[in-house]
This record gives C-alpha cells, sequence and structure tokens, in this order.
C-alpha cells in the first residue's frame, strides 16, 4: 500500500523534482516523497512541513480514502502540534491500516494535546492509556509505547498519589527489556514534553 500512496505522488513536495520509482527519498534534495515517521521530519521547519501539508492534501481530494497519505497528513500536522487535525487524520489512517501500531502511538500523543498528563483530565489520560495498549498488543517489541505509558503513569497517577497497576517503574521495566533507544525515549519525552 506504501507503494500505491508513492505512485501517487508525482514530484517531490519539498523542491519539485520528478519522483524517482521505487524510492522514497528524493534523489536532489534528500527530502522524503512520503513522510512515515515523525523522524522523516526532522530537520524541516514550519515552511517545509507546510509544503507537505499542501501536496498531500491536494493528493487526498482526489483519493480521500488513502490511509497512508492520511497517515502523513496526520504527523505533519502532529510535528506543528495541531493536536486535533492530527487525530482526525489518524482516526482516517486507522480505519485501514489497523496494524499500524505507530497510530495507535500518536493518538495517544494527540489526546493528551500537548499537555502534561498531571493537567489532563482522567478521562483523556484513560483514552490515551487504551491507544497506547493498543499499540503494545499490535507491537510488543517496540519499548516506546511502554515508555510514553509509564511517562503517563509517572505523572498523572504517581505524582497524585494514585495506585495503578501496572506501576509506572514495571512499564518502565519492559521498556527498556523491550531495548528502548535513546533516540526512542528522546522522542518521546518531546511528544509528551515530559521525562524522568
Amino acid at each position: 500500500m506504501i507503494n500505491d500512496a508513492i505512485a501517487m505522488i508525482a514530484e517531490c513536495p519539498q523542491c519539485g523534482a520528478p519522483v524517482k520509482l521505487n524510492s522514497n527519498v528524493c534523489e536532489f534534495c534528500g527530502s522524503e516523497y512520503l513522510i512515515q515517521t515523525l523522524k522523516g521530519l526532522n530537520g524541516f521547519d514550519k515552511k517545509g512541513i507546510d509544503k507537505y501539508i499542501a501536496n498531500y492534501r491536494k493528493l487526498s481530494a482526489g483519493d480521500y480514502a488513502n490511509p497512508e497519505i492520511n497517515s502523513a497528513i496526520g504527523i505533519c500536522y502532529l510535528k506543528l502540534g495541531l493536536y486535533d487535525f492530527a487525530y482526525k487524520y489518524f482516526e482516517k489512517a486507522m480505519e485501514d491500516m489497523i496494524e499500524n501500531s505507530d497510530l495507535y502511538f500518536y493518538s495517544a500523543v494527540c489526546v493528551l494535546k500537548g499537555k502534561r498528563p498531571f493537567l489532563v483530565p482522567l478521562t483523556f489520560i484513560r483514552k490515551a492509556e487504551d491507544f497506547l495498549d493498543a499499540a503494545k498488543n499490535l507491537n510488543s517489541s517496540d519499548g516506546k509505547y511502554a515508555y510514553a505509558h509509564a511517562l503517563i503513569k509517572y505523572d498523572y497517577y504517581y505524582k497524585k498519589r494514585l495506585n495503578t497497576d501496572p506501576n509506572f517503574q514495571e512499564l518502565l521495566n519492559e521498556a527498556e527489556h523491550c531495548g528502548i533507544s535513546q533516540d526512542d525515549k528522546q522522542l518521546v519525552e518531546n511528544l509528551l514534553k515530559l521525562s524522568f
């Protein structure tokens, strides 16, 4: 399906160069044609991300149901901190890409809307936890989901002196057991605006 989405893209969203077949990276500017993770937007400012959004929205007008394009738009909006818009596109992408655990992770971040978990109502915390549980069930080997869950448990439950099972320490151990990288820890901490 990703190749189908890339086939829809005729030119690089950043420099306008023609798309090279069987590649997701522009040979002229080095940008990805189709953003699949937040790491793909590293080094881009708002103007660069806006170029991606404009290009993808033009494509989605013709094929609104393409989940990869919807996911890419959601990732761009998430990077800009527009959580409600990002969440809307992640929901659309999840309808057809149920197995993509990152979509659930990004949705959990969107539910918190850039606020510390401590300041978010319990209903939103539980919804974020449900998304993280779904992500862990789909991909139990990725430690960033357990790490994000641990940060939420720490900031919301532990700091409010509420008992919860599993507690944040157990989730931290789970993340370490999965071999979470420093880059993934940094990504989660930046998204949640929180660290240990």
